[in-house]
């Protein structure tokens, strides 16, 4: 083990945390668990966040994989992000619109560390149910 060239950063507790910003949105700190994620929106009765309930991991990350499975991704139902851009020391919303997803992956540059994220019911015209067995 050569261990890391670089700083390593831990989000604490408090990018862990969730809250909804109205009847289909969730904010998440980059920390929470998107099984934890699925369960708010599912206690919450906001849909189409049900493929993050078998995603591991933190939705940060899920967000800088473009994390996906069912035929769903990240890129479906992702809003807005907050990050630190650590070059210019100051803290931004980027919007979905200006972020290039593929397959697990996306444009975001690695100076920016993602704080929190906002994330939006899908919206489709047709009726598509998706159920998950633990």
């Amino acid at each position: 083990d050569q261990g890391i060239k670089g700083v390593v950063i831990k989000l604490g507790k408090k990018f862990a945390e969730i809250s909804l910003i109205d009847k289909n949105t969730i904010k998440a700190g980059a920390a929470t668990l998107d099984r934890k994620i699925s369960n708010f929106a599912m206690e919450n009765e906001i849909s189409s966040l049900e493929f993050l309930s078998c995603i591991p991991g933190s939705i940060g990350g899920a967000v800088i994989m473009n994390s996906g499975c069912y035929g769903y991704d990240i890129s479906h139902v992702l809003s807005s992000i907050d990050v630190i851009d650590i070059l210019e020391c100051k803290e931004k919303e980027i919007f979905k619109e200006e972020i290039d997803f593929y397959y697990r992956g996306t444009s975001l540059p690695n100076h920016f560390i993602i704080t929190s994220v906002n994330l939006k019911k899908r919206r489709t015209n047709q009726s598509k149910f998706l159920l998950l067995v633990d």
